[in-house]
């Protein structure tokens, strides 16, 4: 049977790991539907909400105190870990969206964690290019990676002129098609 409960962590789980943070709030967080779901589980809420303001310490840590209950849930049990991977890997990308250079061990201290450690975090978000930086393991910075607009707004046109050179091929090539009869009109 499924509960109000099952729901409402259900709800917070996969709004967190999947939403981003407008969503989240359009969807979620001002959704009548679930704002009553939300409201008969406060914890839930203050979850969504913690995430919501960017206060990741205490989503993180709210988080790992329902861990062990979630896993204990039918419907959750078998996803609850990819789906806390999920959530720390966005937290982590969203935090790092303002700054130019962050402080690893201020951000250590957020995701409850060691530099080392969130250093290795770190390099494969960076790797899976979810975060567009580099590590200063010296300095103990993550700084992020400066992307020329020109270059951008080039690299874009020629993506642009390549697919217009493949829709011009394929246009001419169909044409040759039908004008030699091996096909009728525009199938």
């Amino acid at each position: 049977m499924l509960t109000s409960t099952n729901v409402a962590y259900c709800v917070t789980l996969c709004a967190l790991a999947t939403l981003d943070r407008g969503e989240l709030r359009s969807r979620v967080l001002n959704s009548p539907t679930f704002r009553l779901i939300l409201e008969a589980e406060a914890e839930c809420r203050d979850i969504i909400t913690a995430f919501y303001s960017a206060n990741y310490a205490a989503c993180l840590d709210a988080l790992g105190r329902i861990k062990n209950f979630l896993r204990l849930d039918i419907f959750l049990a078998d996803h609850v870990e990819a789906l806390y991977e999920r959530i720390r890997m966005k937290a982590m990308c969203q935090y790092f969206v303002p700054y130019v250079c962050a402080d690893l061990k201020l951000m250590a201290a957020v995701f409850r964690t060691g530099v080392t450690d969130l250093e290795n975090e770190l390099a494969e978000l960076i790797r899976k290019g979810h975060i567009k930086g580099r590590i200063d393991s010296e300095k103990q910075l993550l700084c992020s990676l400066k992307v020329d607009p020109r270059y951008q707004t080039f690299s874009n046109t020629l993506n642009i002129i390549d697919q217009c050179h493949q829709r011009l091929q394929a246009a001419i090539l169909r044409s040759n098609l039908i004008r030699r009869g091996y096909t009728r009109g525009w199938h």
